[in-house]
Formats: C-alpha cells, structure tokens, sequence
C-alpha cells in the first residue's frame, strides 16, 4: 500500500479506567495535505450590527407576525377561531381579536405583506 494513498492512525484511549494501546487503523483514499488553518487572508465578510444592513426582525416580532398571518390565512378558509388557535401559540379569543382587527380595521396588512415576503 501507497504511503501517499493510506495514512495510518494510532492513539492511546483512557475512558472509565479502562485503557486501549496502540490501535491502528488504515483509511485508504485520503491524499496527503498541506493545508494550514490559519493562513492569514483577509475574509471577504464580516459581522454587522443587527438592523444595520438587514432588515431583519426580532424573533418574537416574527413569531407574532407569522401568528397572525396564520390567523389571517386560517380564519380565510373558513376555520372557527378554536380551531386555527391549534396553529398559533395564543388563545382562540386572541384569534378573535386580530381576526377583527384585520377585516374592521384594516389591520395587519404590513404583517401580511412581510411574511409573505419571507416565505415567497
């Protein structure tokens, strides 16, 4: 066997008192190597603040967002309010509540349009 083909690999392993000497095992197919982690180049991303260059939202702004699309999508096909509170972590009178907020006050559309926008 090619030493440029195969590598062999050897440890000594201590667990629960119990000890294992010189294993060997051979992995075929792994050509030799010569990377380095840390080379030194300069990355071409980095960290931005949160909302600095994203529109991103909170994770409970989007977790009550997503909930009232649902609400909106759920009360459309017809389900009772119990019935689409199975779908949204709130209760089928907060169902109610945004449901009429929705269709009497012209509510929620920014709600609509941006999870929408997500899911699309």
């Amino acid at each position: 066997m090619s030493s440029s083909r195969s590598r062999t690999w050897r440890a000594a392993w201590t667990h629960f008192g119990s000890e294992l000497r010189d294993i060997e095992a051979e992995i075929e197919g792994i050509p030799p190597t010569n990377y380095r982690y840390n080379t030194k180049e300069a990355s071409d991303w980095s960290w931005s603040d949160y909302g600095e260059e994203t529109d991103d939202m909170e994770a409970d702004e989007s977790a009550r967002m997503t909930a009232i699309w649902t609400v909106i999508q759920c009360k459309q096909e017809g389900m009772s309010d119990r019935e689409t509170a199975k779908f949204v972590p709130y209760s089928h009178e907060w169902v109610n509540s945004r449901w009429k907020e929705y269709q009497k006050e012209g509510k929620h559309t920014e709600a609509l349009s941006k999870v929408e926008e997500r899911i699309a």
